[in-house]
């Protein structure tokens, strides 16, 4: 699946009854961190238009792991992705 793209993944759990998943890589690898940007907006534009999943969206820190992106940089990026969401959908 290409950054970018995100998919809904049912797994059953009463507490967490879905699974969202939104590459940051295409590889096991080292990312720049425009790529936490374009999956956090691809987690958002899923979630938009179900409301059984839109109203609580747990997310961790995107490409800070494998992808070695900083926490801080990753941070920046989910939120400018967030923040550009929320204008487009006032």
């Amino acid at each position: 699946m290409p950054v970018g793209a995100a998919i809904v993944v049912p797994i059953g759990h009463n507490k967490i009854p879905h699974l969202l998943c939104a590459p940051t890589m295409l590889l096991p690898q080292a990312v720049a961190s425009v790529n936490c940007y374009w999956a956090m907006v691809a987690i958002l534009r899923t979630v938009s238009g179900r409301a059984d999943l839109a109203e609580n969206v747990f997310c961790p820190g995107l490409g800070t792991g494998v992808g070695r992106v900083v926490v801080a940089d990753a941070a920046h990026e989910m939120a400018s992705a967030y923040a550009d969401w929320q204008r487009r959908h006032k």
